[in-house]
């Protein structure tokens, strides 16, 4: 883990999901960017963010989630994080159906399911608060 000068940040190179084992990543440095398969491509783990994530260090949690389309993927592995989070912000899939992203719907949906509500959207961006 690497906190790259910011107190409270943690990144980790793992792909976040709810089971275990590795994924082939696209390695797309100059972008910024990992995708599943391609021909330079990284090897990572595969975890639950709530595996890696100590949660009980922790009595609020800001989770921003930008996991180019797996989102879906990496809430149903950090469910004790969702519970204990202030705050969601997650982004949407902008990629169609064809290419196995969960779709915006089943987001909001999973996540109105745990008892958050999206509060504001900003192009393909929520956020999520909840219920109280």
């Amino acid at each position: 883990a690497k906190d790259r000068g910011y107190p409270g940040v943690i990144t980790r190179g793992v792909a976040l999901e709810k089971s275990g084992g590795t994924i082939s990543l696209r390695d797309d440095r100059e972008k910024t960017s990992v995708f599943i398969g391609g021909p330079k491509s990284i090897t990572v783990p595969i975890f639950a963010l709530d595996e890696i994530y100590l949660t009980s260090e922790f009595d609020s949690i800001f989770l921003w989630m930008d996991c180019e389309g797996a989102e879906l993927r990496a809430l149903k592995g950090a469910e004790e994080t969702v519970r204990k989070s202030s705050y969601i912000l997650c982004e949407l899939n902008k990629y169609g159906e064809s290419k196995g992203y969960a779709q915006e719907q089943e987001i909001v949906q999973w996540l109105k399911q745990r008892e958050f509500r999206q509060t504001v959207k900003l192009r393909s961006t929520a956020l999520f608060e909840p219920l109280l």
